[in-house]
Formats: structure tokens, C-alpha cells, sequence
């Protein structure tokens, strides 16, 4: 149950949005159990539904969206790199993203609140990437490495993990030693030796 104001607000006006709930409360069972209920009990959600219901939420808006199971410490790790990555990045606002897409598309500010959020979400992202591929694609050619540039819209399949972790052989190359010392390290290092043990938890 939210503890604040806040998130209490944002949460009503989810399942009034959501749901269509107009007078939403919360019942505790027999059974110590807390089950949403719609004014005097016009109908109940119990906390399986719920979860479902929030899991169907999460996926219809967020296009990154995905709840697969992966071992805590292998996730903690990979929010740890996330974060690193993301440090310094100043990400732009809901209206910032409004006026780069009318900038580069000429959609009005009131055409893109007739979407939804995960329509204008994709869109934010094709104009990225459009304007991204662009710029880069000049210098690359010059260089002679087009073909080593991705493109914009025929991107190579992608496993999730592949930019948390490394291959050992792919790895060896980039820090131009080879697989066997790296591996022989590894083995050797607890805490390398850890996440090796949770790749292989996880690929089970």
C-alpha cells in the first residue's frame, strides 16, 4: 500500500485509468490476505490477480518491459552497469521528447497526447535511432568501416545479456591476451568464478 501521498495519488489514478475503478478499497480477509474491492464489493481483485493485472499493465506501456527470471545477484550486477553507464546522462523529459519529435517529425504537441504512451515511446526511439544512424553513418563510410556500422532499421538479433556479458574467447581478443589465460583467471578469482556460476544458473 503506497505511504505517501504521491504515490497513493498516482496509484488511484492508475486503477481508475487502468481498471475503471471509481470508490477503490482495500479488504483484509479471514485469512489476513488483502483483496482490492470496488465501492461496497461490486467485485474483488486478490493478489494473484493483481499481479497479473500489473504484469499486463508493464507490458502494454514499456517496450523494454521484461519480467524472465534471473538469478538476484546476477540482476544486481547488471543494475550496478546500468547505473555506471548511466551516471552522467541527463535523460530528457516527457516534454522534451515532444518537442525532439515535433522538431524532426512536425507531429504537434496535441496530436502526440492523442497516443499512447507506449506508441510515443517507440516513436521517441525510431527518431533517435534515425538521427543517431544518420550522423554516424558519414564518418564511418569515410573510415571504411560502413559495414561494420549497424543499421538503423535491419538490426542484427540480440540476446538481452549480450551487453552484460562477454564471451571469454570475444573478451581475450578485445584486451589482445587469450582464452585460456583469462579463463585460468578466472578460475583462479572468487568472485570471477561467482559470476561465471550464475551465466551458467541462469542458461540452465
Amino acid at each position: 500500500i503506497p505511504a505517501d501521498d504521491t504515490n497513493l495519488s498516482k496509484f488511484t489514478n492508475l486503477l481508475s485509468l487502468c481498471l475503471h475503478m471509481d470508490d477503490p478499497r482495500i479488504q483484509i480477509t479471514n485469512a489476513n490476505k488483502l483483496n482490492l474491492i470496488e465501492g461496497e464489493g461490486k467485485y474483488s481483485i486478490n493478489e494473484l490477480q493483481f499481479e497479473d493485472i500489473r504484469r499486463i499493465i508493464l507490458y502494454q506501456n514499456l517496450i523494454r518491459f521484461d519480467d524472465t527470471y534471473i538469478n538476484p545477484e546476477l540482476k544486481k550486477a547488471m543494475q550496478e552497469t546500468d547505473e555506471l553507464k548511466n551516471k552522467d546522462i541527463d535523460y530528457p523529459t516527457i516534454e522534451r521528447k515532444m518537442a525532439i519529435i515535433t522538431a524532426h517529425t512536425g507531429l504537434s504537441k496535441k496530436e502526440q497526447m492523442d497516443m499512447t504512451y507506449r506508441s510515443h515511446s517507440l516513436l521517441f526511439e525510431e527518431v533517435y535511432n534515425e538521427v543517431d544512424f544518420t550522423t554516424i553513418r558519414p564518418a564511418v563510410a569515410f573510415s571504411g568501416n560502413d559495414n561494420k556500422l549497424e543499421h538503423w532499421i535491419f538490426k542484427k538479433k540480440k540476446n538481452k545479456m549480450d551487453k552484460y556479458i562477454t564471451q571469454v574467447d570475444k573478451y581475450a581478443q578485445s584486451m589482445g591476451s587469450n582464452q585460456n589465460a583469462i579463463h585460468i583467471s578466472n578460475i583462479n578469482n572468487q568472485l570471477g568464478s561467482q559470476y561465471l556460476q550464475q551465466f551458467n544458473n541462469f542458461n540452465k
